[in-house]
């Protein structure tokens, strides 16, 4: 069979993105199915520019006998664009696998341009479902959502793969477009998941337990491959690369010994980290980790069930410091319980963290996370994700109000503006775009766009602090009764 598979994104033409890294869920599938001995295509919306023009031009050369759309929780709208687009061209099977199919699939199959469903970790299960569309079998694969009789049929959900080792590595010969991260210093740079799952329950992710590591030898090869197709860094997507501190010190290990010499940057948690394993990473390649810090108060951090304190944070980053890594943190905003005296400790901590960048986002109750599960079944974001699902609406359900909503705007302007605006912070972004002409021309985009937004939306540091206030200490969010 000739397959396509899709990475949805809105029909556009790219001007500039922070992120243009392939979906390795589809380069996972591809190749499975070329070992499988189909014929397959990728197209990744998100990195490749595409107009319907474009789609329309793929669908008449490559000619597909199935198309799969890869669909998360927040690009359902653009996969039913996308296929009900090439229904109106040509009438043939298509199937959605993902998160969003995953975690709703009697309700993502109510879009009638889905043909198929695939629910849970499916590239095992994709090939089996290739011979059912195929008519090679009637034998159904777990995981399988199809309609019959005017009803849904879920043929329950694929188990979590144990042996990550067995799964081929991903297609990457399959994908096209300018492969970078916004942090980058070369390009192409390729992504690599070296364990599923997280060890850790942090209550507002859905990726906690059932973890799951590739073995050192099996990750090595994967390295090797990486650095003959030609690219320049390596970004690991792991939840948590840290978390099994003798693995890493194996991989490390044997990237020194193996002179595969390519840098690589990670995302962490800092109470898995210390000086030797620092070291290790350091002289393997690695040269930028992000940590998710998520608050300055350990208040919140206690009720995030993060399991790290201001303190650590403060104690752990300062031995990141001596190493000389290019560090960053994520930040949550909006946190059910947060009030102005808890954001206040996160101003705080703001200015005085030793990183280079931060990144800021709105708490989102995403469907299988610890907080999310903890609601009543009647709770209005769960009818409000199933809304966004079958697109009743199309906004992600982040606020129960417009008063919630308005005051984490506040909050999220002022830590952006907090951080960015520090003299220390915009030398170290001067020093990282001197390092390298790729961050010298993201940054010029990006970090101009940053400082300006920031400066125009408050017009001062008093004025803000004032209205934060006059708000008092009511929680900014309401938390769930059960949390």
């Amino acid at each position: 069979m000739r397959i396509l598979l899709i990475n949805p994104d809105k029909f556009k033409k790219i001007l500039f993105k922070k992120f243009s890294l392939p979906c390795l869920g589809l380069g996972y599938l591809a190749a499975q199915a070329e070992r499988a001995a189909h014929t397959v295509r990728i197209l990744d919306m998100n990195v490749e520019s595409t107009s319907p023009r474009d789609v329309r031009d793929i669908l008449t050369r490559f000619k597909p006998d199935l198309v799969g759309i890869s669909v998360s929780l927040f690009t359902v709208l653009d996969a039913v664009a996308v296929a009900s687009f090439i229904k109106s061209i040509k009438d043939i099977p298509i199937i959605v696998g993902g998160k969003g199919v995953t975690y709703f699939p009697h309700e993502i199959m109510v879009h009638s341009c889905f043909d198929f469903g695939q629910s849970g970790e499916a590239e095992h299960a994709f090939v089996a479902l290739l011979d059912v569309v195929s008519g090679k079998t009637e034998a159904k694969p777990e995981g399988l959502i199809y309609r019959a009789g005017g009803e849904t049929i879920c043929h329950g959900q694929a188990p979590l793969i144990q042996d990550l080792d067995a799964l081929p590595f991903p297609a990457r010969h399959l994908f096209k477009g300018d492969q970078f991260h916004m942090m980058n210093r070369k390009k192409p740079c390729a992504t690599i998941v070296t364990a599923r799952g997280c060890p850790f329950q942090c209550v507002f992710c859905d990726n906690g337990g059932q973890h799951r590591c590739r073995s050192v030898a099996n990750i090595l090869e994967e390295f090797k491959e990486i650095t003959r197709l030609g690219y320049q860094e390596i970004y690991v997507c792991d939840d948590t690369f840290t978390s099994d501190k003798q693995r890493v010190l194996d991989l490390c290990r044997g990237l020194v010994q193996e002179k595969i010499g390519i840098n690589w940057s990670v995302f962490s948690r800092i109470d898995t980290i210390d000086g030797e394993l620092l070291e290790a990473m350091k002289e393997a390649g690695c040269y930028t980790i992000t940590f998710g810090l998520e608050s300055g108060s350990d208040k919140i951090l206690d009720t995030m069930n993060k399991g790290i304190t201001k303190a650590m944070i403060r104690e752990k980053l300062s031995v990141v410091k001596r190493f000389n890594y290019e560090c960053g943190g994520t930040f949550v905003v909006g946190f059910p319980g947060e009030t102005c005296e808890t954001m206040q400790e996160t101003y705080d901590l703001l200015k005085n963290l030793e990183i280079h960048y931060c990144v800021f986002s709105y708490h989102c109750p995403v469907p299988n996370s610890p907080f999310y599960r903890r609601l009543p079944q009647d709770s209005e974001i769960r009818k409000r994700w199933i809304d966004l699902i079958t697109l009743r609406r199309t906004d992600i359900p982040i606020f129960l109000d417009n008063k919630a909503q308005r005051a984490a705007e506040m909050h999220y302007r002022t830590m952006r503006r907090i951080f960015y605006l520090q003299p220390h912070v915009l030398l170290n972004i001067v020093r990282m775009m001197i390092q390298s002409p790729l961050r010298m021309k993201n940054f010029s985009k990006m970090g101009v766009w940053i400082i300006l937004s920031a400066l125009l939306q408050i017009k001062s540091v008093r004025g803000v602090l004032k209205t934060v206030r006059s708000i008092g200490t009511r929680p900014i969010v309401k938390p769930s009764p059960r949390c």
